[in-house]
Order: C-alpha cells, then sequence, then structure tokens
C-alpha cells in the first residue's frame, strides 16, 4: 500500500549494451518527473522486460510508480514477470535453510505493513486474516500460535521499553534474506532462460537489493550467496545493511525476538 504524501527514491538504473536494470527503491510510491523521464529514456529500446511480480498488491501501486511507469514504458512490447514458486511455495526452502518457523510467522505483519502509517486502525482484529493470507507463500503457518508470538514479541516489547520499530528493522532483514532464497530457487532459472530466449537488449525491474544478483546472472558470472539461516545472523557484522541501524543493533533486535519467543 502506498503512503499518501509520500515520494519514491530516484530507483537504481544499470544501463548495459544489452541489458538495463531498474532497482525500484520504493516500491509502490509515485515518482518525481525528473526520475520518470529518465526511467522512460533507460528502457528506451528495450525489447522485452521482465518484473517482480507485484500484480497480487497492484491497487496499492501509485500510477507513477517505479513499477507501473516501468511496465507503461513498454508500450505493447512483452512484459513477463519474475516467478515467486516453483513447486514448492517459498516457506519451504525457508524451513530447509533452518529458519524457525515462529520467527518466519511473527515478521510478517511488518511485512505487509512495512511502515507505521500503514498499519490501519482495526490492526489486532486483522492478523488472524493477515497470517491466513500468507499460506500461500508459507504453507506452515498456525495462525492461532502466530497470533499469538506476534503478541508476545509486542508484550515484551512494552516490559523492556523498546521501540515497535525494532519489529521493522527485523522484518525488513528477515525479507532481504528471504529475498536471497527467492533470487536462488526461483529467479536464477527464469532469469537464465529469459537471457536466452531473447535477442538485442532486454529490461528487469525489481527492487533495488536484487540488482547485484540479477546483474550477475545476465552476465554469466558466478553469484554466491550464504542461504543458512544460523549463518547469515552470524554475518550480520559483515553485510551492507545499508540502514538506518547498525550490525550491533540489528543482532540485539535478534536477541529480543529471540528472548521474547522463549528461544
Amino acid at each position: 500500500m502506498s503512503s499518501p504524501n509520500k515520494l519514491a527514491k530516484k530507483p537504481e538504473i544499470v544501463n548495459s549494451h544489452d541489458y538495463v536494470l531498474i532497482g525500484s527503491k520504493d516500491h509502490a510510491l509515485p515518482l518525481l518527473p525528473d526520475f520518470i523521464i529518465e526511467l522512460n529514456s533507460a528502457l528506451d529500446g528495450a525489447v522485452t522486460l521482465k518484473m517482480e511480480d507485484y500484480r497480487k498488491h497492484c491497487e496499492g501501486y501509485h500510477p507513477f510508480s517505479t513499477e507501473i511507469i516501468a511496465k507503461a514504458s513498454m508500450g505493447m512490447k512483452p512484459v513477463s514477470y519474475l516467478p515467486e514458486s516453483d513447486k514448492h511455495n517459498i516457506g519451504y526452502y525457508l524451513l530447509q535453510s533452518g529458519v524457525p518457523e515462529e520467527i518466519a510467522e511473527v515478521s510478517i505483519p511488518h511485512m505487509v505493513f512495512k511502515n507505521s502509517e500503514d498499519i490501519p486502525r482495526d490492526f489486532f482484529a486483522k492478523l488472524p486474516v493477515v497470517f491466513e493470507d500468507y499460506k500461500e507463500s508459507f504453507s506452515f503457518i498456525n495462525t492461532e500460535r502466530a497470533v499469538h508470538n506476534y503478541m508476545m514479541v509486542l508484550d515484551y516489547g512494552m516490559r523492556h521499553n523498546l521501540d515497535v520499530s525494532e519489529i521493522f528493522d527485523f522484518s525488513l532483514d528477515f525479507k532481504k534474506f528471504m529475498g536471497k532464497i527467492r533470487e536462488a530457487q526461483f529467479w536464477k532459472p527464469d532469469l537464465e532462460n529469459f537471457r536466452k530466449d531473447y535477442q538485442g537488449k532486454i529490461a528487469v525491474c525489481c527492487g533495488g537489493y536484487h540488482i547485484p544478483f540479477v546483474k550477475s546472472i545476465l552476465e554469466g558470472k558466478p553469484y554466491e550467496e550464504n542461504l543458512d539461516w544460523k549463518t547469515n545472523l552470524e554475518k550480520i557484522s559483515q553485510r551492507d545493511l545499508n540502514r538506518r541501524i547498525t550490525a550491533e543493533q540489528l543482532k540485539e533486535i535478534y536477541q529480543h525476538i529471540n528472548a521474547a519467543l522463549g528461544h
């Protein structure tokens, strides 16, 4: 859902002789006119576009958002979407990577409501629906357990004078790990076929933090990411967080989440 009066940051644009990559910095939010012109210009000459799939949430996307403008810029040229699953849903691969079910579950509300201003007044009444709707991606969800654990995290935060924004930080970091799973399991083979299927300049539009991965696949270069949850947590200090919090603060947030869940 787009937030009123907020504008998207300038998308990252990587323009090569045989591909152009558009990295959205703020999904759904409107771009400034100068950014729209630059985006249209970058896509000029592309013969096809592959996009991160936003269609389930398109009603919340501003007409001048990066995604909508990128698609409109292609006119009648073919547009396709990066896959969100294969024979398994992404929850299967998260569990295979060692992610505890409860950790995945409590991340969900703030992946759905990405900013505090997005949270509806009837948020707590909607929690069961939020978890039920996510079962398509996380088939292991136990809605009763998920609601209970999420409320435990909130209660723990209140008792320890923690800021609710820390749950947003945790959910964002978890979403990035989930993005790495999606890249390796679903996107990599699709992008390899996409490169083979088209002659000429191709275009890909996705979240900005996926750009290094997409670039490496289109250039046929190896791209290694650790997809083990425990190792991912151990290496927080080695990651480029590109965020307002430090690695040490993120480690503390995970410690709080685990303590709240009794892990």
